[in-house]
């Protein structure tokens, strides 16, 4: 789900996003739930940060589901990388650390858990910051200096799942089931908001929203709803990559 290309600024962005285990996923394939801001004003300048979760055993060296970051100033071509790889991403919070596994985790038909994930511009330094959880832990922030474009706002938020792989064999998606099954099967984003230029978490209207699926064979990407519940502002995705 991705917010409308219209000249916008965004000061960050909040969803709750549903955790899920992947044990299938296996390297060179990596599967990932994810907020990202974005500002591609100038294309030789694309900015880009994320937050959410990932399962990526090459980086990691399992498959378990872990806090994931990424941040980039010319579209991963040549800088950025995930997490504290490369000098970046500051972590400001010992007790949880950005590559850390996450749990607990869903499970379909079962007891639902999610991913409370948060970000926002600090005005005055112009850091981006990480905030996890109901209970609003600081995890650490990605610094002004290291942007061009996305040192000001955010022209563009993206919420939902990628994957890769190599070949043929993909890996799968959200909770590896399809959207269309809905309520305890399907992975979510719920409370889905942005940041204004004030600091105030506003809902994101469907009207301000349009959906991309690469693979709509493989992975699917349901109506994004909005409702009056303590969950509005949400839609399903995933699949199971077979196609």
């Amino acid at each position: 789900m991705t917010s409308d290309d219209k000249p916008f600024k965004f000061y960050g962005a909040f969803a709750s996003i549903g955790a899920y285990g992947l044990p299938q996923v296996k390297a060179p394939q990596y599967s990932s739930s994810l907020i990202w801001l974005e500002n591609s004003m100038d294309k030789h300048q694309f900015n880009i940060l994320s937050a959410g979760w990932s399962v990526e055993p090459r980086l990691y060296g399992d498959s378990q589901t872990r806090l994931s970051t990424a941040w980039t100033n010319d579209g991963f071509h040549g800088t950025g990388c995930h997490d504290v790889v490369c000098p970046g991403f500051v972590q400001v919070s010992s007790e949880i650390p950005v590559g850390t596994p996450i749990g607990p985790l869903s499970i379909i038909h079962g007891q639902q858990y999610s991913l409370d994930t948060y970000i926002y511009l600090d005005q005055p330094t112009k850091n981006w910051w990480l905030i996890l959880g109901k209970e609003k832990k600081a995890i650490g922030y990605w610094p002004s200096n290291i942007f061009s474009t996305l040192g000001q706002y955010a022209t563009q938020l993206q919420f939902g799942g990628v994957v890769g792989y190599s070949g043929t064999d993909r890996p799968p998606m959200g909770s590896g089931l399809l959207a269309e099954l809905g309520a305890g099967s399907a992975c979510y984003f719920k409370r889905v908001q942005y940041v204004n230029e004030q600091n105030q978490l506003l809902d994101l209207k469907p009207s301000d929203t349009f959906e991309h699926e690469t693979y709509p064979d493989c992975y699917e990407i349901g109506n994004y709803v909005e409702t009056r519940d303590v969950e509005r502002n949400m839609f399903y995705f995933g699949g199971d990559g077979h196609c």
